[in-house]
């Protein structure tokens, strides 16, 4: 090793000054530059020249500038001001900076920033600050004054009765009220209060539990005074998280981390932070909070990653931050029954954390709960399918008179309104293909293109004109000229071709209807802007914040598919069935037309028997053999809302405009459902979003575990929502400016 070496050197008394240049170098080397090259005969190092940030040691001139002797008196009380005074003198300005840099009494030298953790000592400290201007320095000094709001001393006061009153008038008259908090639960006013530590002791107490009813009563505290005097109520709850006995091992130190550990396992939450910061309450705050979801399928939502940073406390507090990770470790590990959750099998609870840092356990733990959750909601929302089929069918039949009266077309193929219910085999198919269903966020699809129509060859048109005018002169008068029966099939022959033409134009005049009502619908969903929301909730929530109650989708989501440097408004989510699903739903979806809503009459009864002659007709007139026919369906809803079970609220949905989109192959002469897909636009997205923001402030979160319970006071969670997608598959839910205020028992 390179220490032995020059220990040799030494013991040999050859070249002395430069072992002792060697040893200085050695010691202000870096771990990491252990690896470059380093000369033993002139002890200069790329480490030593960084550290001494100027040229680098003269070893010729011992007494010099930057000399071995000159830099050691740099390190030295006093001495470092003389060694600044010569090198000002003779204009070495890196020297000069060096030394006031390595000046023990300077702005960061060791002697000043021990000064600082000293009594009277850092306020001597604060005002050479002062004087100097150095106005980050007097900030630290006075974060690391002893007999500060935050110093060591003024929290050792604060830990003692009659001193605490005293300190907590003091920070009150700060205006710091995060430590008035913090020093009001060992005052005698606390303590000495209708509900405080010794005065529920004292109600514990035979004798003194009279003397405690007499001041109860004597201050006009009725109820307490029969709380005194009933002693085996009072000793029936002795033992209880609020109890006499917990508080006191909550105040005590030593005793206050049993205490918290038996709150935490007993499943009393709010118990367990009060025993940490010994205030009335808590506010957790966090800037930035990020969801990343993996969204290839219903079934497949993976939560990847949750990350957080700008996470705060009050009253700031390291034991609390701490507790508060056993806290969520605690609650995501057991569950509200007492019971190990069930978590993904690739986690294993006996070996948890071992060599891994806690953050990242308690984030391995968030994620296996998320995805937890999310297959509960989806299992939720599938089962729930078939009520949201009537919904659907609902909307239907409120946009269908208007329907009808703009497009008489619909009037032939809907002839009878309201329409009834899907059958069960549909609302079960649907119900078994919308796990498997793709979602993904892409531009959107190309608009729906119009039926082609083929080019009638002239020797066909040539025969259907001459056929009818034969057919037109026999029937006008040629029965004398032909004969009877060359007549009669002269007339038949023009009474076809005439049907078939008629079936032609129809079909036309179909075809154009469809592409009509294609671009119609399609530009309703994709162009127009959603329909606005007038919830109460987010006019208020949006007052509040100064911002529109309605935002632009530049404002509601974040940047598109990996690739685009902003916001692209033609995209949205795509949620499309397989297609062994569409193909299949697609047939139930025809029976369901002909049995329910023609209700197999006269009507469908001649559809299918002219079926087969309908499609010939159909292939004469479109050119369906290389492209798709599709339809696209504006499927508009009002607000509606989701119950959620167990909750005294329920989640609200916005109304919303989204397209349903059916392609059909005709190649094989029957119509085949090829694909089906919804087009959610991200305007959309982020009116759900906008949604979500304005009602979870008013959610209480006791709600979710009845081991929140312990909060005097309903705890509501403001937040801002933005999601973004990476990727096509892949979306990151964030939530911004978060902030909670947990009011912990008396």
């Amino acid at each position: 090793p390179k220490s032995i070496c020059i220990f040799a050197r030494a013991c040999s008394h050859s070249d002395p000054a430069g072992v002792m240049t060697e040893l200085i170098d050695f010691a202000f080397e870096d771990a990491d530059d252990t690896d470059s090259p380093t000369s033993l005969t002139n002890g200069t190092t790329p480490a030593s020249a960084a550290r001494a940030g100027g040229p680098p040691l003269d070893e010729e001139h011992p007494f010099g500038a930057h000399g071995i002797l000159a830099r050691f008196g740099e390190r030295l009380p006093f001495i470092s001001a003389g060694m600044q005074q010569i090198h000002a003198a003779s204009g070495d300005r890196d020297a000069l900076l060096r030394a006031q840099s390595e000046d023990p009494m300077g702005r960061d030298g060791y002697i000043t920033q021990v000064a600082e953790h000293i009594p009277f000592l850092n306020y001597l400290v604060q005002e050479a600050c002062r004087n100097a201007g150095d106005d980050q320095a007097l900030q630290r000094a006075r974060e690391r004054d002893p007999i500060g709001t935050d110093g060591y001393i003024t929290k050792v006061f604060e830990h003692i009765p009659g001193f605490s009153d005293v300190v907590m008038a003091w920070h009150k008259h700060q205006g710091d009220d995060s430590a008035a908090e913090r020093a009001r639960a060992r005052t005698l006013q606390n303590l000495l209060s209708k509900d405080g530590t010794i005065t529920r002791l004292a109600e514990l107490m035979p004798v003194s539990n009279l003397f405690a009813a007499a001041v109860h009563e004597f201050n006009g505290n009725r109820e307490e005074a029969y709380r005194a005097l009933n002693l085996l109520d009072a000793w029936s709850k002795a033992f209880h998280p609020d109890s006499p006995f917990a508080r006191v091992a909550e105040l005590l130190p030593g005793t206050d981390v049993l205490a918290f550990a038996l709150h935490v396992q007993g499943g009393h939450y709010a118990q367990a932070m009060r025993s940490l910061t010994k205030t009335s309450w808590v506010v957790i705050t966090a800037d930035n909070v990020r969801l990343k979801v993996r969204s290839g399928t219903p079934a497949s939502l993976l939560c990847s990653a949750v990350d957080g940073d700008g996470v705060a406390v009050q009253p700031c507090q390291l034991s609390l931050l701490v507790g508060m990770r056993d806290v969520l470790t605690n609650f995501l590990i057991v569950d509200k029954e007492g019971q190990l959750r069930v978590l993904r099998a690739e986690i294993d609870l006996d070996r948890l954390g071992q060599g891994r840092k806690a953050w990242e356990v308690t984030k391995e733990l968030l994620e296996s709960m998320v995805n937890d959750k999310l297959t509960t909601q989806v299992c939720n929302f599938t089962d729930s399918v078939p009520r949201h089929v009537e919904w659907l069918v609902q909307a239907i039949n409120r946009r269908m008179p208007r329907w009808r009266a703009e497009y008489p077309a619909m009037q032939i193929l809907f002839p009878r309104i309201p329409l009834p219910s899907a059958p069960e085999r549909w609302k079960n198919k649907l119900q078994l293909a919308t796990p498997r269903a793709r979602i993904a966020r892409v531009q959107f699809p190309a608009p729906p293109q119009p039926v082609q129509r083929r080019q009638r060859p002239f020797k066909s048109l040539l025969f259907v004109e001459t056929v009818s005018t034969a057919g037109c002169i026999t029937a006008v008068g040629g029965c004398g000229l032909l004969g009877a029966k060359a007549s009669a099939v002269c007339c038949t022959a023009g009474l076809i071709c005439g049907a078939v033409e008629l079936g032609r134009a129809a079909v036309q005049r179909l075809a154009s209807w469809l592409d009509t009502w294609n671009t119609e619908s399609w530009e309703s969903v994709t162009k127009h802007p959603q329909p606005r929301m007038e919830s109460e909730e987010v006019n208020a929530v949006a007052a509040q914040r100064d911002e529109p109650a309605t935002r632009p989708p530049s404002q509601s989501h974040g940047r598109s598919i990996e690739g685009d440097a902003a916001m692209n408004a033609n995209c949205g989510v795509v949620i499309e069935l397989a297609a062994e699903d569409a193909a299949r739903l697609g047939s139930l979806t025809r029976d369901y037309y002909l049995g329910c809503v023609w209700q197999q009459g006269l009507r469908a009864s001649c559809f299918q028997i002219l079926e087969p002659a309908l499609r010939a007709l159909a292939r004469t007139v479109l050119d369906i053999e290389d492209t798709m026919v599709p339809f696209v369906l504006e499927v508009e809803l009002e607000p509606w809302e989701i119950e959620l079970e167990g909750y005294s609220f329920d989640l609200q949905m916005p109304s919303m405009r989204f397209a349903l989109v059916v392609h059909l192959d005709m190649r094989r002469g029957v119509p085949r459902t090829k694909r089906v897909f919804a087009v959610l636009p991200d305007e959309l997205i982020g009116n759900i979003l906008q949604s979500l923001e304005a009602q979870i402030p008013a959610w209480d979160l006791r709600e979710l575990d009845p081991r929140f319970a312990g909060f005097r006071q309903p705890a509501h969670l403001n937040l801002q929502l933005d999601m973004t997608w990476p990727r096509p598959d892949r979306f990151c839910l964030k939530a911004q400016q978060m902030s909670v205020r947990l009011e912990l028992p008396d």
